[in-house]
């Protein structure tokens, strides 16, 4: 507008709009601030142009009406804007729709988004690097290959990655036809589809509301498209593809490796689905066609000497779980098709069985729990489910404190396993704090590496693994611990580890301190020493069970250290067949009386909480946070505001309701943000009493004071079908009646 009034350039127009620029009234000629006189008062040229025009209409529409001014301002501004909109009695309305004429928010937004990001071509280069770290096996990318991608080749090998699942109702490719591809005849049917879509609403306005017919819903299934990203050539209807799973590796091409058809690929427009015959590298388009060979992500490529992408690191795994089950049994059909579909729809849930029968959903959080059971109810499964209390994962731990009851065998945690004519001496102890964290980034991957695969997905997966160490090597990480174990107090030779658990992963160790024979993960095996297989799978996957169940409430171990001291056979003429067969659980059983030696703890899932919130209602989140065992972490003032930002944890068992609660307290001027961010112990032994005077005084026989950490081990053995040490009367006297 302005560059047609004052003849100006728009590239030198942009250039003065901002800063200490001035616009002369009398020679119409854009002036610096050092060159404006200094008698004369002028606004900058940003004010003028923009902000006294944009006032000018909030003044003639919602502080003081016009109507005059409105005609002038609609005429000159050349907005179209309909007689009944004028005539309405509601400013704020008036001013909404003359806004919306003049500068619409979706349309600025997407010029300013365009205008300033770099398109895929000029920045993949960049972004190319930080991309690639984590991905495994991203050092065996050919130099042709990354060349393309960073390149964004459209004519270079087919490189995409399907980052979501969707499933869209069948109703949505009815109207596909019409769409010929070309831009005119697209925004020929949106200008159809949207004057149908007023003259829609106008009618209904006019009709009463009626009660609608559920069952004449659409029953067609729902197809399935692929969200992808394609960084390198041309994908095409018709194509060919190879479709890499998570588990896929270059050196072992022949599995996790599909092929599938592209039969459609659409462009998303909003709601809109637009029809395309192919997709050059840079652009993202829902692919059509991938049936069931893709499960959450996938990467699809025309050549086989590429990685999987879907091995990046995932920032939110599962944590909150439920039992779920229909209402009605004869909906069960419907209800596993519509968990097998949001199962693939969403990558941050998690569907299992239980080996009871019992359907689990795993999710992120509370808020994401209540979005998967809506999407379940109302547009997957389409029936009523019956959904348990939420369930949340705890670990054990041990730990060294002063009023620990003296050790049962002399020395603490020590035990003796018999299985045959072995004898078996296991130490268990608690493991350093950072060697504990180093396992606790690194587990899955040293699993991955020693057992040569990938790890199967679990029912659990709180483990997340860093980007910095995807791509570690076996030796890289084993140097890595020999560096951190020669800091402690009591260092740890890495090269006589036999195992790390739960399930070859997670932050335990397992480390002979004798020559066993048994394979190590790190060193060399000692073959002149020897046992009976029977004998070194006992030891292993004893220590895998009694890691994956503790004994506390069957919940996985972390950071327990179990030692094998001494592995000795006894000169016996016959073995008793029958410890030979119950070697796991020997085994298992030692490791648990070790650690009940120790000063037992129970871990809690720990979310990450940030609070925004003004000095008056900064009270009232310390009252909500303390309410729910929260741990403020610090507590900082935004320069410039009156704005505190509160940092603290909070366990998730006492997170449900925590937002809503926050909300309430503080008539909505707090607002949190939950992030998980592993396991905390807490500090609280669940199997203390008061023994001293002092204790009894203070305490009471009874223990009057609440144990928390029993309160939650009670809990979680009642909901597992544990036993569960309880008073079922703890105060009661005889019934009194008058006859004898």
């Amino acid at each position: 507008m302005y560059e047609k009034r004052m003849g100006m350039k728009r590239e030198t127009l942009m250039k003065v709009l901002w800063g200490d620029y001035y616009m002369d009234p009398k020679t119409k000629r854009v002036l610096p601030g050092s060159k404006l006189p200094a008698k004369k008062k002028l606004s900058p040229l940003f004010v003028s142009f923009i902000l006294d025009n944009i006032w000018a209409v909030y003044k003639a529409t919602f502080i003081n009406r016009n109507d005059e001014t409105i005609q002038k301002i609609i005429s000159t501004l050349n907005l179209r804007v309909l007689p009944r909109e004028l005539r309405t009695s509601d400013n704020k309305a008036l001013l909404n729709v003359m806004m919306s004429r003049w500068l619409p928010l979706a349309s600025c937004v997407l010029l300013s988004v365009a205008d300033k990001i770099e398109s895929p071509a000029q920045a993949q280069h960049r972004r190319l690097s930080y991309f690639l770290e984590s991905v495994a096996e991203a050092s065996k990318i050919p130099l042709d290959i990354r060349a393309a991608i960073e390149k964004c080749d459209r004519a270079g090998p087919v490189i995409s990655y399907i980052s979501k699942v969707l499933t869209i109702p069948e109703s949505a490719f009815d109207n596909l036809k019409t769409a010929e591809g070309s831009r005119e005849s697209q925004a020929s049917d949106y200008t159809k589809a949207r004057e149908m879509a007023d003259k829609a609403r106008r009618e209904a306005e006019r009709i009463p509301d009626t009660e609608t017919d559920h069952d004449s819903s659409d029953n067609r299934p729902d197809r399935v498209l692929g969200l992808t990203r394609t960084y390198s050539g041309t994908l095409a209807v018709g194509q060919t593809v190879n479709v890499l799973g998570p588990k896929y590796s270059i050196d072992n091409p022949s599995q996790h490796c599909d092929t599938m058809t592209i039969t459609g690929l659409y462009i998303l427009m909003g709601r809109d689905l637009v029809p395309i015959q192919e997709c050059p590298a840079g652009n993202i388009v829902a692919v059509e066609g991938i049936g069931e060979k893709v499960l959450k992500t996938a990467t699809l490529t025309s050549v086989k000497d590429f990685p999987s992408l879907s091995s990046q690191a995932s920032n939110s795994p599962p944590i909150v779980r439920v039992a779920i089950e229909p209402v009605n049994p004869s909906d069960m059909a419907k209800f596993e098709k519509g968990l097998e579909l949001l199962n693939i729809s969403d990558p941050c849930v998690q569907v299992s069985i239980q080996h009871t029968g019992e359907h689990i959903l795993a999710t992120a959080g509370e808020l994401h729990l209540e979005r998967c059971l809506n999407d379940l109810r109302e547009r997957f499964a389409k029936v009523d489910v019956s959904v348990s209390a939420p369930m949340v994962p705890f670990r054990e731990s041990i730990v060294s404190s002063n009023d620990m009851a003296p050790p049962k065998n002399g020395i603490r945690g020590e035990t003796r396993a018999q299985i045959g004519k072995y004898t078996i001496k296991l130490r268990t102890q608690p493991l350093q704090r950072e060697l504990t964290e180093y396992l606790t980034k690194t587990g899955s991957v040293i699993g991955r590496l020693y057992m040569g695969k990938e790890n199967d997905e679990e029912e659990e997966s709180e483990i997340i693994v860093g980007k910095e160490h995807i791509n570690m090597s076996l030796e890289s990480i084993k140097l890595e611990m020999e560096k951190i174990s020669k800091t402690l107090r009591n260092p740890i030779n890495i090269n006589n580890v036999l195992a790390i658990g739960p399930r070859h992963r997670g932050a335990n160790l397992l480390v002979g301190a004798c020559e066993t024979g048994i394979e190590k993960i790190f060193g060399e095996t000692d073959e002149t020493t020897k046992v009976p297989a029977y004998v070194s799978d006992s030891i292993i996957n004893g220590f895998q069970l009694a890691t994956s169940q503790g004994p506390l409430c069957a919940e996985p171990l972390q950071g327990v250290l179990c030692t094998v001291t001494e592995i000795k056979e006894e000169e016996e003429e016959e073995s008793t067949g029958s410890s030979d067969r119950r070697g796991i659980t020997i085994i298992s059983n030692s490791i648990k009386a070790g650690f009940m030696d120790w000063s037992s703890r129970i871990m809690l899932a720990t979310y990450s909480c940030e609070i925004q919130t003004s000095a008056e209602m900064l009270g009232r989140v310390y009252q909500v946070l303390t309410r729910r065992k929260g741990k403020v972490i610090s507590e900082e003032m935004k320069d410039g505001t009156s704005v505190f930002l509160v940092k603290a944890d909070i366990p998730v068992v006492e997170a449900f309701g925590f937002a809503d609660e926050i909300r309430k307290r503080t008539s909505g001027a707090a607002q949190p943000q939950l992030v998980f961010r592993g396991f905390e112990i807490y500090d609280q032994d669940p199997f203390w009493v008061p023994t001293t005077e002092e204790e009894l005084e203070d305490y009471g026989e009874v223990m009057d004071k609440e144990n928390v950490a029993k309160k939650y081990i009670d809990n979680v053995r009642r909901r597992k079908g544990l036993r569960v040490e309880e008073l079922v009367v703890a105060n009661s006297e005889k019934q009194r009646t008058l006859r004898h």
